[in-house]
């Protein structure tokens, strides 16, 4: 219920995320880690008066856990956790659709961002099997095509784990909460399954 409290949590799972509750793009985002006695805020290391200031000054922040990704998805890159978004419609009294999907990656560029207006990468997932391919990043305002992940050299053609069962969740939800007509869920898929953040 403290800033010593959430100090502790970041102490025994190593990573935790400061999100806004309202917010898009990675604004605001903080990833906190503490490895080998020391703290990081977004890979810098600062001292534990500066964390305790960081978190003191939070508000409209979420703090919860940091979400490791797939190793098939961090064999690409693996300072982000590479979120998928699926977009799913439901036209009235009619079944849900998922219409579309992406996954975004970091870059040293972005940081622990991945959005491509930070420096990183989105590629397209298709929404039959999850195979991602189509991957492109923005320079200099233009939309650049990419085969491999610019700083790893790992090809961005993969078939996300769990791909499924991701779907069969996301349809389950929609009809659970039918009179959402659109969602866009983020999703991180983990070893044993995927969370939606």
């Amino acid at each position: 219920p403290d800033i010593d409290g959430i100090i502790n949590i970041l102490k025994r799972n190593g990573n935790l995320a400061f999100k806004l509750l309202s917010g898009s793009l990675g604004a605001g985002f903080y990833k906190a880690t503490y490895k080998e006695d020391e703290f990081y805020i977004n890979t810098k290391r600062i001292s534990l008066h500066e964390l305790k200031n960081i978190i003191s000054n939070l508000n409209g922040y979420l703090v919860t856990e940091y979400i490791v990704a797939h190793n098939v998805i961090r064999k690409i890159y693996d300072v982000t956790p590479n979120t998928i978004r699926v977009q799913l419609i439901r036209d009235k009294n009619k079944e849900p659709k998922i219409i579309g999907s992406f996954i975004r990656f970091g870059t040293e560029e972005s940081g622990v961002l991945e959005s491509p207006t930070a420096g990183g990468i989105i590629a397209k997932v298709d929404v039959l099997d999850g195979y991602v391919n189509e991957a492109y990043t923005i320079l200099n305002d233009r939309l650049i095509k990419l085969d491999i992940h610019p700083n790893t050299g790992q090809s961005i053609e993969i078939t996300l784990p769990f791909w499924d069962l991701i779907k069969s969740k996301i349809y389950y939800i929609s009809n659970y909460l039918p009179q959402l007509n659109y969602l866009g869920f983020d999703i991180i898929i983990t070893h044993d399954s995927f969370k939606i953040i």
